[in-house]
């Protein structure tokens, strides 16, 4: 069974030099390579690298490396410097079928996560690339009771496997699906955020999704908790005042209702945090899943809390530099 491997430039570029379409042949020789352009994942399109690889990769192709990545820009149009810039990344792309999946009765999986290029010291650049194949491997495969071993790749090909045999046992019309979409979120001197929101079908009444979401200490690389960025003594009663706030704004929910009369299952129907956290473009974010603080029908909730409410509650490094 063939496999698509896909590589996302970051930064906008449309057109590939000739040197990377020698590089990407040389890394595919035995499977035909083409370009398109890919439906855009955000405002600016972007250069999609499409390779069909007959014989199963140990590893994610090695051809990423030679791709030099243009830099995520900064809200201030920022570009990466050493010691604590903005980092470059691509976005490597696993996208599987089974066969006849166009007859209905399949599976089929897709994974997008990035990998850094440049912007770090080699050694954090690798620990920080294992990372996030690592976190993607936790939240794609764990619906299995044995996860497979080995590579992404291979493990990708293994819950391909799995999910094939399933849903001919079981029957289904349908296709069983999983497809995660790792994004970088933020990037800032003191910190790198990351998002991995999931979505799978497996049989059942209905699709289930999750979404992780955490920022790494820069340049330890260390998951930060929110006593991480509080500042000492910071005033709890009032950050979970503005947690309330901001959700009752995202969810147009009147200040005279109860949480609880809004669909909503805090204990004793009273807002709370939990340890979902990142900070986001807009400030301190916090998701929750499905069924987590609410019926499924409520659906996902994701909040940010402003960094005007932030100011004096999170420490110096964590806040949006002075224009």
């Amino acid at each position: 069974m063939a496999r698509q491997i896909f590589y996302e430039r970051n930064g906008g570029a449309k057109n590939l030099s000739p040197l990377l379409a020698i590089l990407l042949l040389a890394g595919c020789a035995t499977a035909p390579t083409t370009v398109r352009s890919p439906e855009p994942m955000s405002p600016e399109p972007t250069a999609l690298v499409k390779a069909t690889v007959a014989a199963d990769p140990t590893e994610i192709p090695t051809v990423i490396s030679a791709i030099t990545a243009a830099a995520t820009e900064g809200d201030d149009g920022s570009t990466p410097v050493a010691g604590g810039g903005l980092v470059a990344f691509e976005t490597a792309i696993i996208d599987l079928d089974s066969p006849g999946c166009g007859d209905g009765g399949c599976a089929t999986l897709h994974l997008e996560f990035p990998q850094f290029t440049a912007g770090l010291p080699p050694e954090d650049e690798e620990r920080l690339n294992k990372q996030i194949r690592d976190q993607v491997t936790v939240l794609a495969f764990q619906d299995q009771e044995e996860p497979p071993e080995g590579s992404l790749t291979d493990q990708a090909q293994g819950w391909l496997d799995w999910a094939t045999a399933a849903v001919e046992d079981s029957g289904s019309t349908g296709p069983w699906t999983k497809e995660l979409k790792a994004t970088v979120l933020h990037q800032a001197p003191a910190y790198l955020s990351l998002e991995f929101p999931v979505y799978s079908f497996t049989g059942g009444a209905h699709p289930n999704g999750q979404t992780k979401i955490v920022s790494l200490a820069r340049p330890s690389l260390r998951p930060l908790a929110l006593a991480d960025v509080l500042i000492e003594g910071a005033d709890m009663a009032a950050l979970t005042a503005a947690g309330e706030a901001a959700l009752r704004s995202a969810r147009e929910i009147p200040a005279g209702q109860s949480l609880s009369e809004a669909g909503y299952t805090f204990p004793d129907d009273q807002f709370g945090f939990n340890q979902n956290i990142a900070l986001s473009p807009n400030g301190l974010r916090f998701h929750y899943d499905a069924y987590e603080v609410g019926p499924y029908a409520l659906g996902p909730t994701t909040i940010d809390i402003p960094w005007s409410e932030l100011e004096g509650m999170l420490r110096p490094e964590y806040l949006p530099a002075a224009p």
